[in-house]
C-alpha cells in the first residue's frame, strides 16, 4: 500500500517542500548510513512496516517536492529534525552548478557517500509548508481514510494547507468563524471530535491530510470555568499560541479573541513573518495558578483560604510580573480578605495591586470588573455603579459584571435608604439575569436571597438561600438558612442547622454567631457567652467589616446576664470598630443605628440615660425616618424602650416581628404584653 502510494506520479504532487541533497547526504555521513536502500530499510525497521519505502527515500534524496512528513520520517532515523534538510537558495544554487557541470551517467543510489546528480525536472513553485491542529465541530471523517484539501490544481503557487481539530463547542459558528479570517492565504479543512474522543497527535493529523498546518484545540472544563489551549503544529514543531481561562458562561465573549490570534499565527507561518506567538511553559504555569485562585477566591471562604490565595498568587507573580490577571486576582483576594483584617490596610494593597493590572491591560473586561468591585468597597459606590454599566454596555453578559453590579447596588441601597427600592430593583434585575447564564452558582443566589430578605420578602429569600446552600459547600449559604429558619420560628430546626455548620466548617465563626445569638435569646447564657467569644476568636478578633456585631452580641449577652461591666467593655470594643467603618468612608445607615445603639446602651447601664436623652433624640430623629432593614428596626425599637417610650417601641418591635418571628422572644421585650 505505501509503495503503491509513493509511486504517485510527480504529476500529481501538486504541493510539496524540498529536501536538499547535500544535507541529506551530510546526515547520512553523520549517522553512519551509507546507502539510500540502507536508509530505506532504517525506516522499515524503525516503523514496523511490511515494506521498503525506496521510492520515497528516492525522491526525498533526489530533492523532489514531497510532503513534510516523507522528510520527517527520513529525517527520524538519522538522528535529526526535518526542518535542517529542507532546501534553501543557497543549497539550490548548489545543485544548479552540479547539475550544469556533471555529465548524465547511471544511476549512484548505491554508491556510498556520493552526491546524487539530480535528473532534469520541472522546479514547481510552492510555499513551504507548515503543520496545524484545530477544534471542529461539523464534519466527522472516517478513520484511517486519506482525507483530501481542497483541489488547487489550477494553480501554479499553491495555499498552505490547515486542519483544525478541536472537541465540541458551545458556538455552533466557530468553524466558520476560523475558517473566514484565513481562507485567503490557506485551505481549511475543520475536524470536531466529540468530547470523549481523544485528540489525535498533530503528527498523525499532518500525515493523514498531507497538512502544512495543524492547529489542535484544546477545551478543559474545570468547575465553572474553561482552560482554553491552542497549539499550533508545523514543520515537525509543536508551540502553544494561546493558553486562557474564562468562565463557562461567557465562552462565546472569549472565542473571538482565540480565533483572532489563530488568524495572526497562521498568516505569520504562511507569510514567513517573524513575529510567531508562543507560550512558555511558566506562563501556563501562571495560568493554572490564575485558575486554581479563582476558583478559591469564588468559594468566598477567606478564614480557611485567604492566605493560601494571596501566597499563591504572589509566588507566580515572582516569575510573571507583567500579567495583568494575576494582579487583577491579587485586588480581588485582598478585596476579599479586608472583611477578615484590618480593611485601611487590606484595600490599600488591593489597591496598589489594581493600579498595577490596569498598567498593564486596561482593556480587560476582568480587570475592569475588579476594579469596580474595589470602588465598592471604598464606599465610592456611584463610581463603581458607572464603571460597572459601562462593562455591561458593552458586553451585557460578562457575569462578573453583572454580579458586581448587584453588589454596588445593594451597598447604594444600605448607605441611602431613600434610594433602597430603586437600588433593589436593580440588583434584582441583574441578578436574574446573571443566574439565566448560570444557574448552579452559588454566590448568584446568594445575592438574590439577601436582596429577597432585605425587601422582607422571606419566602423568596428562604428559596434563595437554599439553592445557594445546595450549590456550594461555603458556610455562609447553610448559615443564611439558618437565619430564614429562625425567621420562620423554627427555632430547632435552625439550633441543628447551626451545629451542622459547626461540623462542616469548624474554622468558620458562623455557626458559633449565630448559636451565641439563639441561646442568648433562649436566655441560656452560660454557652451563649463562651460561644461568642469563640466566633470571635475564629474571625481573629480584628477591626474589620461588621465585626462590631460580634461584640454587640457579647454585649447584649453580658447585659442580659446582668453583667454590666463586661456588657459596657464589649460595647466600647463594638463602637471602636464602627470607628474603623467611618474611616473608609463606607458608613451607611446601618452602622448609624448600631452605634446610637451601643450608646444607649452604655448610657443605660451607667445610669447616664437622662443626661444624654436630648442627644440621644437628636440622632434618633433621622435615622427614624429611614427605610430600615429588620436588625436595624429591632435596633431602633430598643432604643426607644430604653427613652422610656414604651408604645413606639412596642409597635416598631412587632412590625418586625412579623416579619422576622425570631425577634418576638428577644428578652429586652419580655415584659412587654402582646
Amino acid at each position: 500500500m505505501e509503495e503503491n502510494n509513493d509511486q504517485k506520479s510527480e504529476h500529481n504532487r501538486k504541493r510539496g517542500i524540498k529536501a536538499s541533497p547535500v544535507k541529506i547526504r551530510a546526515a547520512m555521513l553523520n549517522s553512519g548510513v551509507r546507502t539510500q536502500t540502507e536508509l530505506a530499510k532504517l525506516i522499515q525497521e524503525t516503523e514496523n512496516t511490511d515494506s521498503v519505502p525506496r521510492s520515497l527515500v528516492s525522491r526525498v534524496c533526489r530533492g523532489e517536492a514531497v510532503d513534510p512528513v516523507s522528510i520527517e520520517r527520513v529525517a527520524a532515523v538519522m538522528g535529526v529534525q526535518g526542518w535542517e534538510l529542507y532546501l534553501n537558495t543557497k543549497d539550490q544554487n548548489l545543485l544548479n552548478q552540479i547539475e550544469d557541470n556533471e555529465p548524465s551517467g547511471p544511476s549512484t543510489e548505491e554508491i556510498p557517500i556520493t552526491l546524487p546528480k539530480p535528473r532534469k525536472r520541472k522546479v514547481y513553485l510552492g510555499l513551504l509548508t507548515i503543520a496545524i491542529v484545530s477544534i471542529v465541530l461539523t464534519t466527522f471523517l472516517m478513520p484511517n481514510q486519506k482525507k483530501p484539501l481542497p483541489n488547487t490544481a489550477a494553480t501554479t503557487v499553491t495555499k498552505s494547507s490547515v486542519v483544525v481539530v478541536y472537541q465540541d463547542q458551545k458556538n455552533e459558528n466557530l468553524s466558520r468563524h476560523i475558517i473566514a479570517g484565513i481562507d485567503d492565504y490557506a485551505n481549511v479543512v475543520t475536524k470536531p471530535l466529540d468530547n470523549s474522543t481523544q485528540i489525535p497527535h498533530p503528527f498523525d493529523v499532518a500525515k493523514d491530510y498531507e497538512a502544512d498546518i495543524v492547529i489542535t484545540i484544546k477545551r478543559i472544563e474545570k468547575d465553572r470555568y474553561v482552560n482554553q489551549q491552542v497549539w499550533l503544529y508545523t514543520e515537525g514543531l509543536q508551540r502553544v499560541i494561546d493558553y486562557k481561562i474564562y468562565p463557562i458562561a461567557n465562552e462565546t465573549i472569549y472565542l473571538h479573541s482565540m480565533v483572532k490570534k489563530i488568524h495572526h499565527a497562521v498568516n505569520a507561518v504562511t507569510n514567513k513573518l517573524s513575529d510567531h506567538v508562543q507560550i512558555n511553559d511558566e506562563h501556563m504555569r501562571a495560568i493554572d495558578t490564575l485558575l486554581e485562585a479563582r476558583l478559591l477566591i469564588e468559594q468566598r471562604d477567606f478564614q480557611k483560604d485567604g492566605d493560601k490565595i494571596t501566597s499563591m498568587l504572589l509566588g507566580a507573580l515572582e516569575q510573571n510580573n507583567d500579567m495583568a490577571q494575576l494582579y487583577g486576582a491579587l485586588c480581588q483576594a485582598y478585596i476579599l480578605k479586608s472583611w477578615l483584617e484590618d480593611e485601611k490596610h487590606t484595600l490599600g494593597l488591593a489597591q496598589s495591586a489594581c493600579n498595577k493590572a490596569n498598567d498593564i491591560d486596561k482593556e480587560s473586561l476582568y480587570i475592569q470588573a475588579v476594579n469596580a468591585h474595589l470602588h465598592t468597597l471604598t464606599g465610592e459606590t456611584d463610581k463603581a455603579i458607572n464603571l460597572f454599566e459601562q462593562i455591561l454596555k458593552n458586553e451585557p453578559t460578562y457575569l462578573l459584571a453583572l454580579s458586581g453590579y448587584a453588589e454596588a447596588n445593594i451597598q447604594l441601597a444600605n448607605q441611602n435608604t431613600e434610594m433602597a427600592t430603586e437600588a433593589y430593583s436593580f440588583a434584582k434585575q441583574a441578578l436574574s439575569q446573571a443566574i439565566e447564564l448560570e444557574q448552579d452558582y452559588w454566590y448568584l443566589h446568594e445575592l438574590l436571597g439577601s436582596v429577597f430578605f432585605a425587601t422582607q420578602e422571606t419566602q423568596k429569600s428562604l428559596e434563595e438561600f437554599t439553592l445557594s446552600a445546595r450549590y456550594s459547600e461555603n458556610p455562609v449559604s447553610l448559615a443564611n438558612v439558618g437565619i430564614l429558619s429562625l425567621c420562620q420560628g423554627f427555632n430547632q430546626e435552625a439550633e441543628q442547622i447551626f451545629k451542622q455548620l459547626q461540623t462542616l466548617a469548624p474554622h468558620s465563626h458562623l455557626g458559633d454567631q449565630f448559636l451565641g445569638l439563639l441561646y442568648s435569646y433562649q436566655a441560656n447564657y452560660d454557652i451563649a457567652i463562651p460561644t461568642i467569644k469563640s466566633a470571635l476568636a475564629k474571625i481573629g478578633n480584628k477591626e474589620g467589616a461588621n465585626i462590631y456585631d460580634y461584640w454587640g452580641y457579647l454585649g447584649d449577652a453580658y447585659r442580659w446576664s446582668q453583667d454590666g461591666t463586661r456588657a459596657v467593655e464589649a460595647y466600647h470594643q463594638a463602637l471602636k470598630a464602627l470607628k474603623h467603618y467611618t474611616l473608609l468612608g463606607v458608613q451607611g445607615n446601618t452602622e448609624e443605628v448600631a452605634a446610637l445603639y451601643y450608646e444607649v446602651k452604655v448610657a443605660e447601664i451607667t445610669n447616664a440615660i437622662s443626661f444624654n436623652r436630648d442627644l440621644i433624640l437628636e440622632k434618633l430623629q433621622p435615622l427614624s425616618n429611614k427605610t430600615n432593614g429588620l436588625s436595624d428596626s429591632l435596633k431602633l425599637a430598643q432604643i426607644l424602650l430604653a427613652l422610656g417610650q414604651v408604645e413606639k417601641a412596642k409597635a416598631k418591635w412587632l412590625e418586625v416581628s412579623e416579619n422576622c418571628q425570631f425577634y418576638r422572644i428577644n428578652p429586652d421585650f419580655k415584659s412587654i404584653s402582646l
